[in-house]
């Protein structure tokens, strides 16, 4: 489009109003585009808000204004029509007041369905609209605005503008004198010359708190913005990453052409003006004027103040200017930032990174800049003192004049942040020498006061202004005391207090913090320490001299870049803690008399001291007096037997008190020995297999007795309390009294003596009575041995009795042994060795010299050796007795006993 086309159109702002009491509200019940139907639709809800009668399911419009009200949803226009303005086909056409309300610009959405046939939306000459809630996008016109075009008055309110193309305003265009106020919306992705917004001639625009953004413009310029002989004012909002390619006028971000631009709080970031196919112009063909990323003007008036324009950039172009290119315009800047714009020119010896002028055929033009940051790589302005003014800071001396720079910047953060306000900013960091280097009033680029920054922050803040932007107010702080420890705490042991300060966007660096007690100590700390996100902390320590509780407070100062704060109070108390002696108690005995004192000490503490056993249990038996004696005589043994004892001692309440302390102890009571025990055997000795019986005396506590042979299992043998020999010798039976709960086990040993044992047996007879006198007698003595053991030199004894004489004897074994002598004369005494079941024979013969009357008694004896016991001793002896009498016989032969 030719310029005169462009200087055709104008675009206003209008402050968004809430509908009259009396609006009629329209709410659209249907997602198609049809003016027929039950149903209500956009389409037919705008016919009928401009006619003011029914259309379709919609009710009729008042004369007044109108309010239509859309649910979520996308809305799809499908009648196609370009040119017709009464709204029946094509773009919706608003004629009269009107109102459209969405459910939010995620929710509601009006797009053409498939191509786009024309733009959305037409605000007719006489018409107004206020369009709320609402994201408009895909629309294409072949003139101006690709999704609205303004011919009267419109105020864009939270919306989006997304993908539109048009000859002219992709996104939104206003014809002559109208009016457009955008408010919160986002103007994006938008194509055509002046990409996203288009105003002009006499049009006037309003811009605040919006964001727009990858708009291009392909032939003319303004990328972002297209103003052509109109008013504009831009406040608060974002231009950003807009493109102005192989375009005649240049100006990535916004383009004016004539008229005025009020530019306020405001970030022009990320735009760029781009001339690969080399413009120029008819008056000057070999001057390519297609520069100024950010902003280009062409005999216009612009006044800028609190705005950063960073990162821009003005590549293949004569003049550059990366951040502002001026051609016969009057530029008044004040407290901006212009910082890391770029500019590669096509004539080395020209071109300027962040501004660049030309104003040959009307030299009367100014560019004055002031209180303001410049600083990028390469030159700054072209050409060299292009601009007037004083109190910048400069990064070269290629703008002038050299009293109006106060050296190069320092200390301006290089990262575009969020900093607070709507756009990013470019802090100053500490010791930037941007701060406080300008007056003490400032002054906006008009010459007025001004009194807030970029972010709407108080200027000035330390009695002078900050150069560029923004002024470094002092964040607030809040400051806080997270902990004190130990708490409560002993007294004269050291408190580490720890103190967080939180900035209102990011942590300090500097200051100092002081913590206070009420008692009067306090302690101070300057190097804090990173916590994460914003906030730092500080430690600092105090020791207190005196008891009880106390207020600390911690108050935070002295930082270059965040204010004062205090904290509330954080209790804290100074105890004492009783020690209590001994740490370890001795233990005891079951049944022997126990006694220990405790005591107690703190530091500051008071006498007297109570103690108490305050958990655990003491030993049966055990008492603890209040005064800290432990005594009795335990009853019980066992454990260990865990307990605690808390002394408390005097110490008032108004300090804290009473103060206590505690120790754990743990006693074991042994069990005591048992009284002496005695093992008792009745009898003493036994013979070989012979019984005895064991006991005990003595001893205490309920175990039971034991008895075992310990010594000479081969001579005895135990069971119960029975001893039965089983050999020959002594053998030890020990008793064992079990321990019990109270008492160790406790033995006592018995010797028993086992002595041998046989059976010997003896006989004796002649067979008769009666003896003859002067005759013969002849006695058979059998000696035997039925055991249990066998017997080595038993003694077989058989003197000669009175009345005998001529005594001989044989000797014969019969089993089992053998005779000493087979023969003797005289009595009989030998010893011979019996084995068990052993039997000799011994054979007395003897003439009888006794007379007739006489008796005469033979004795037979055997008798064990000496240590061998004789269990049956009944038979160890036998006599045979006769009566001696003289010879004759009964007539029928039989002996017939003596006449008496």
């Amino acid at each position: 489009m030719r310029l005169r086309a462009l200087l055709g159109w104008a675009l206003a702002g209008l402050a968004f109003a809430a509908a009259p009491v009396s609006a009629a509200v329209i709410p659209v019940t249907s997602l198609v585009d049809s003016l027929a139907g039950p149903d209500c639709t956009l389409r037919a809800a705008i016919v009928a808000a401009s006619t003011d009668a029914p259309v379709g399911g919609c009710a009729a419009g008042e004369p007044d204004l109108d309010r239509i009200v859309l649910g979520p949803g996308t809305y799809q226009l499908e009648l196609s029509g370009a040119g017709e303005d009464m709204g029946i086909a094509g773009d919706l056409d608003v004629r009269a007041p009107l109102q459209i309300i969405g459910a939010g610009p995620d929710l509601s959405i009006l797009q053409w369905n498939g191509t786009p046939d024309d733009r959305l939306l037409d605000v007719i000459a006489g018409g107004s609209l206020v369009l709320s809630g609402i994201t408009l996008r895909h629309g294409s016109a072949a003139g101006q605005g690709g999704l609205i075009r303004v011919a009267g008055t419109a105020t864009l309110h939270n919306c989006k503008l997304i993908d539109g193309q048009a000859e002219v305003g992709g996104g939104v265009a206003v014809g002559p004198l109208g009016t457009l106020t955008v408010d919160g919306c986002e103007i994006a992705g938008n194509v055509a010359d002046g990409g996203g917004l288009a105003a002009g001639m006499r049009a006037t625009v309003m811009i605040r708190n919006s964001r727009i953004h990858d708009n291009q413009s392909l032939t003319q310029g303004g990328g972002g913005i297209l103003g052509s002989l109109a008013h504009l004012i831009v406040e608060d909002s974002e231009v950003a990453d807009n493109r102005a390619n192989d375009t005649r006028w240049g100006g990535g971000g916004l383009l004016i052409l004539g008229g005025d631009l009020a530019l306020r709080r405001s970030t022009l970031s990320g735009n760029s003006a781009t001339d690969l196919a080399a413009n120029g112009s008819g008056l000057h063909p070999h001057l390519d004027e297609s520069g100024g990323g950010a902003l280009s003007l062409r005999g216009a008036r612009a006044d800028i103040e609190n705005t950063t324009i960073s990162g821009n950039r003005a590549d293949q172009t004569w003049l550059g200017g990366g951040g502002i290119l001026a051609v016969f315009s009057d530029v008044r800047i004040a407290h901006a930032t212009l910082a890391g714009n770029e500019s590669e020119r096509s004539t080395p010896s020209t071109g300027a990174a962040s501004i660049a002028r030309w104003d040959n055929d009307r030299p009367q033009a100014e560019l004055h800049l002031t209180h303001s940051l410049v600083t990028a790589s390469g030159r700054q302005c072209f050409p060299v003192a292009a601009i007037t003014g004083l109190g910048n800071r400069i990064d070269d001396a290629s703008c002038g004049p050299q009293s109006g720079s106060l050296g190069p910047v320092t200390g301006l953060d290089p990262a575009l942040s969020a900093n607070g306000g709507l756009g990013r900013t470019h802090g100053l960091l500490v010791g930037s020498n941007a701060i406080d280097a300008g007056p003490s009033i400032c002054t906006g680029a008009a010459g007025l006061p001004l009194s807030v920054d970029q972010r709407g922050v108080t200027r000035p803040q330390n009695g002078a202004c900050d150069l560029g932007a923004i002024e470094i107010a002092p964040q607030t702080s809040a400051t806080i005391i997270s902990n004190a420890t130990p708490n409560p705490s002993l007294l004269g042991a050291p408190v580490t207090v720890r103190v967080m300060v939180s900035g209102s966007v990011t942590a300090p660096t500097d200051g100092q913090v002081t913590v206070m007690a009420s008692s009067g100590e306090t302690c101070v700390d300057s190097t804090p320490s990173a916590n994460g996100g914003s906030s730092v902390v500080f430690d600092c320590e105090l020791v207190f001299a005196t008891l009880g509780p106390r207020l600390l407070t911690a108050s935070f100062g002295a930082s270059s870049t965040h204010g004062d704060s205090s904290s509330a109070p954080w209790s804290h108390a100074v105890i004492t803690t009783l020690t209590l002696g001994p740490e370890v108690l001795p233990n005891g005995s079951f049944g022997s008399p126990y006694s220990a004192m405790l005591s107690a000490s703190g530091n500051g503490s008071s006498a007297p001291y109570g103690f108490a056993v305050s958990a655990g249990m003491l030993p049966p038996g055990l008492v603890l007096t209040p005064a800290g004696t432990l005594a009795g005589t335990p009853t019980a043994a066992g454990g260990p037997f865990e307990f605690a004892v808390t002394a408390s001692d005097s110490s008032a309440a108004g300090v804290g008190g009473p103060f206590t302390g505690t120790q754990h102890y743990s006693i074991t009571i042994a069990k005591a020995d048992q009284a002496t025990l005695t093992a008792l055997a009745n009898p003493a000795s036994i013979p070989y297999s012979g019984a005895s019986t064991v006991s005990t005396t003595g001893g205490s506590g309920t175990g039971a007795v034991n008895f075992a042979v310990t010594a000479g299992g081969g001579v005895c043998s135990v069971s119960l309390q029975s001893v039965t020999g089983t050999g020959v010798g002594t053998c030890t039976v020990t008793a064992t009294k079990a321990g019990d709960n109270n008492y160790n086990a406790a033995t006592a040993t018995v010797d028993v003596e086992v002595l041998p044992a046989a059976d010997l047996e003896i006989s004796n007879s002649d067979g008769t009575p009666y003896a003859i006198a002067g005759s013969f007698v002849e006695y058979e003595i059998l000696v035997a041995n039925a055991g249990p053991l066998g017997v080595l030199g038993a003694r077989v004894q058989d003197p000669v009795p009175g009345g005998l004489s001529s005594v001989l004897w044989t000797c014969t074994p019969v089993q089992g042994a053998s005779c000493p002598a087979a023969s003797g004369s005289g009595g009989i005494d030998e010893l011979v060795d019996l084995p068990v079941n052993a039997v000799l024979r011994y054979v007395f013969s003897a003439s009888v010299s006794a007379a007739p009357g006489q008796v005469i008694s033979n004795t037979a004896t055997v008798t064990v050796p000496a240590g061998t016991v004789e269990t049956d001793a009944s038979d160890n002896s036998a006599s045979d007795v006769n009566t001696v009498v003289t010879e004759g016989l009964f007539a029928d032969g039989f002996e017939a006993p003596p006449p008496t």
